[in-house]
């Protein structure tokens, strides 16, 4: 029988029978705060010239003594050693530089004005002229003619606008070096330049922990709060902590192909990362943390861990679903032949039409993610205490938009949860998908997590009851699904406990770590 540790209130807010629906949420948590923000920010910029309004929530957030709790939400504060933090100073943590570049409202130059307008004329009359050639009677549809023509016209406009204002952003963007903290690190892991950060002390006992975040975020989540510093000097549970940003996130260097922004990369990569970083250390045991996606990710890159050897798992809010703990069972031949030719219709045309889907995505993406507001209404959502949501905070997720390439970064790695790389990669999944076969990255999370539980990794799952992204009911089922898996419900809190409540989180860690006796494992192994 699992281990459950939990309040009856909690799962009385949160019965099975009733949880909502968030698969979406295991691979893009909050898709209708991005929605509903790039809907928003689309219709505030529709002027063609000119420059953009000024953000005026922008300035509230950091001059404003106090944050404004959202309004409506009818939730008492609790008390929680956490809750002056948002009385720290409103002063962003980022070098002046960085924020420069992240605070940057370009303004269409003279020459660039009278291009798009030039242009945009030009498109006009060359689209009335065409259908003026091609038409055989167009009397009677002289307005609507009229009409394209305009529409043409100012669509050329606006792109040309946004090229220009793009290019503008990319003159003032920085490379990952330039972006990075004094206490920052790089290291090279398959040709990829990784960013992270490293806590280390030489009398703790002899365990590594590395922190893997969650999608949209970066390493900045871990050590915002000290939860690096506190693994390692507070509360002595290890000797190393390392925290890094995966493909596509942070300041790691940004690849070119699909395929290096997948969870199975990212996973090899963290288990790469932990065996160079860990050979240089008297580090003999890893703990892997992960949180939402990087739960997921921490699973796999715990099975391809060799050295250090694994022996624990602490997933926070993991995006991991109760999919049962058995793998799938080949398909049968005739579903095999119907899956794969689903799958090369649908792959297929999204690998030709590659190009154009980037251009049409990286607009709207570009104007969300370096917008404010979209990053704190985001974070609320995510959160139980509005009032948590500092300037601080904020300013570590939006962070690594002020990176070269931090937008094809993203999208790839979105991509990389929808096609293959390339038209090759495409039919080679085709052959896969007729061969009924499954690749172990595709393998359900539950299922690579028992078999963690069965080779003797422990492993925690804290999450908490209010977490609207990622409902806590689905831990509690992987709780009753695996023996041996631990869960944890913090009350009161959203789906970022390292966020949230900090110190709930640790104590959770510390008992647990005790509890297995994490110290007396290392110690053993260590004589």
């Amino acid at each position: 029988m699992a281990s459950v540790t939990t309040s009856s209130a909690a799962l009385q807010r949160t019965p099975l029978g009733k949880a909502r629906s968030h698969w979406l949420s295991t691979w893009l948590p909050g898709p209708r705060h991005a929605l509903r923000h790039a809907v928003s920010s689309a219709c505030r910029r529709l002027p063609l010239l000119g420059q953009w309004k000024a953000n005026t929530h922008t300035k509230k957030l950091r001059c404003s003594a106090a944050s404004v709790p959202l309004s409506g939400s009818g939730s008492e504060p609790w008390s929680s050693p956490t809750r002056g933090r948002e009385d720290e100073s409103r002063q962003s943590a980022l070098p002046a530089h960085v924020l420069q570049v992240l605070d940057l409202k370009p303004e269409l130059s003279p020459v660039d004005a009278v291009l798009a307008l030039g242009l945009g004329a030009a498109a006009a009359a060359a689209a009335w002229l065409i259908r003026r050639t091609l038409a055989v009677s167009a009397t009677s549809s002289e307005p609507v003619a009229k009409a394209l023509a305009l529409v043409c016209g100012f669509a050329v406009a606006l792109i040309y606008r946004s090229l220009a204002l793009e290019r503008q952003h990319a003159r003032a963007a920085l490379s990952p070096m330039q972006a990075a903290d004094a206490d920052s690190r790089f290291v090279d892991i398959g040709g990829v330049q990784v960013h992270h950060k490293l806590v280390s002390d030489a009398t703790g006992v002899p365990v590594a922990w590395a922190c893997v975040h969650g999608f949209g975020s970066n390493e900045g989540t871990w050590g915002l709060h000290g939860i690096l510093d506190s693994l390692i000097r507070q509360r002595r549970l290890g000797s190393i902590a390392v925290a890094h940003d995966m493909p596509g996130f942070g300041l790691s260097q940004r690849c070119t192909a699909v395929r290096d922004y997948s969870l199975g990369t990212a996973a090899r990569m963290t288990a790469q990362l932990m065996a160079t970083l860990v050979a240089k250390e008297q580090a003999s045991r890893l703990v892997l943390m992960g949180h939402s996606l990087g739960g997921l990710v921490a699973v796999r890159a715990a099975a391809q861990c060799t050295h250090p050897k694994v022996v624990g798992l602490v997933l926070v809010a993991p995006a991991v679903i109760a999919q049962g703990t058995t793998p799938p069972r080949p398909r049968p031949r005739a579903l095999a032949v119907v899956a794969a030719l689903c799958s090369a219709a649908i792959l297929l045309p999204l690998a030709l039409f590659a190009p154009l889907l980037q251009f049409a995505a990286l607009r709207p993406l570009r104007g969300a993610v370096r917008n404010v507001d979209f990053w704190r209404s985001g974070l609320r959502g995510a959160f139980v205490a509005k009032d948590l949501v500092s300037a601080r905070l904020v300013d570590v997720y939006r962070r690594p938009a002020c990176v070269t390439h931090w937008d094809l970064g993203l999208l790839k790695f979105v991509a990389s949860r929808l096609v293959p790389d390339g038209i090759a990669q495409v039919l080679a999944n085709v052959v896969r998908v007729f061969r009924g076969e499954v690749s172990p990255d595709q393998l359900p999370g539950s299922v690579a997590l028992a078999e963690l539980v069965r080779a003797g990794v422990h492993v925690l799952i804290v999450h908490g009851d209010g977490d609207a992204l990622v409902p806590v009911s689905n831990s509690v089922r992987l709780a009753r699904q695996i023996p041996g898996v631990r869960l944890a419900v913090l009350p009161q809190c959203g789906h970022s406990p390292q966020e949230e409540q900090p110190d709930a989180l640790l104590d959770a860690v510390e008992k647990w770590s005790r509890d297995i006796a994490v110290h007396a494992v290392a110690d053993s192994d260590g004589e």
